[in-house]
């Protein structure tokens, strides 16, 4: 288990609204952000965006100390929820949960008005991680690659969200977690379980990820 963040004793002062699910999935109805995260922990719809650049590497981002939940460890590309507005609530073809990923990779990574149909989903993934007495995760997520993106300007990054980025390569990760550097929970159960490895193998090889949109896997 985290330490207690200092920072998690006051409340954070955010009104977004997530979208609680059921085990299935199914919209259960609003729930806010601060409610979700509190323990008893609340299932609400998430996602993980895993950013490749042409040389297949990743983009790692380092949460940082200000944020709540799993601050200052490193994590993908950019985690976050969809909100529950008309928008990203949209099931077909999942726009909704691409619009989430789309704006909140310009909000924390400066990278703006990225077409949706450039997401590809890889999967459904639920995962339940406790950081401390009070804050915690338990979330449907999402998994989208984005892949091919080089030349990116981080200029605009949100010091609020990220301390720090890097691209690394499949070796250098494994070397970053053997030297015992510290990643958030869902990222190393996204490791172990091989998923990431799979998806990895599948941009090296210049293929498409397959996927089954009706099975929702259990990571933890």
């Amino acid at each position: 288990m985290f330490k207690l963040n200092p920072h998690a004793i006051k409340i954070p002062a955010t009104k977004d609204i997530c979208i609680q699910v059921s085990a299935e999935d199914k919209v259960v109805g609003p729930i806010g952000k601060v409610e979700a995260h509190m323990r008893p922990l609340t299932l609400h719809r998430a996602f993980s965006v895993f950013l490749f650049n042409s040389k297949a590497e990743l983009l790692l981002q380092k949460r940082s100390a200000e944020k709540v939940t799993f601050p200052s460890v490193w994590s993908n590309t950019c985690c976050s929820h969809p909100l529950y507005n008309e928008k990203e609530l949209k099931d077909e073809k999942f726009e909704g949960i691409k619009s989430a990923a789309s704006r909140r990779m310009g909000q924390e990574l400066g990278i703006n008005d990225i077409p949706i149909e450039k997401f590809n989903l890889v999967g459904k993934y639920s995962y339940e991680a406790i950081m401390d007495e009070i804050w915690g995760e338990k979330e449907l997520d999402y998994s989208l690659i984005l892949k091919n993106y080089d030349d990116l300007n981080f200029d605009k990054i949100n010091k609020e969200e990220i301390s720090e980025i890097k691209f690394v390569s499949k070796g250098s990760l494994d070397k970053m977690i053997k030297d015992g550097q510290a990643f958030s929970p869902w990222f190393m159960m996204f490791y172990n379980k091989g998923f990431l490895q799979k998806w990895w193998d599948d941009i090296e090889a210049k293929k498409k990820t397959t996927h089954d949109y009706g099975t929702i896997y259990k990571l933890d």
